[in-house]
């Protein structure tokens, strides 16, 4: 069992990892509030922007979320053509109520 959680979790931060390495700014959290904010970026990108700042649990990405959070989908979301506003919600509450894993991305802030 331990194992199987080790491996989720770095399985997980290793995806921030990534995004943060893609990132020319030497801080992560600013870098990715710049790729959401950037509409020449694809909406799959920039959804993976959301996902990542939600791990990290930053609240100064709050008003760069809150900027796109227009409410819960009423619909099936089309994450390829549209920002999650679904992965926005959860990266709002992360943001300002912290994640579990939130304490692995020090390194990247």
């Amino acid at each position: 069992m331990g194992a199987v959680i080790t491996l989720v979790l770095s399985i997980i931060c290793g995806g921030v990892g990534e995004m943060c390495k893609n990132i020319n700014e030497p801080d992560c959290a600013i870098g990715l509030m710049k790729k959401v904010e950037d509409s020449s970026v694809s909406y799959n990108v920039r959804n993976k922007a959301i996902w990542a700042l939600g791990q990290l649990a930053d609240k100064r990405a709050l008003p760069t979320l809150n900027k796109y959070y227009k409410g819960v989908p009423q619909r099936r979301e089309l994450p390829e053509r549209e920002l999650s506003q679904y992965e926005l919600e959860k990266a709002i509450k992360w943001c300002q109520e912290g994640n579990v894993t939130s304490w692995m991305y020090f390194k990247f802030r």
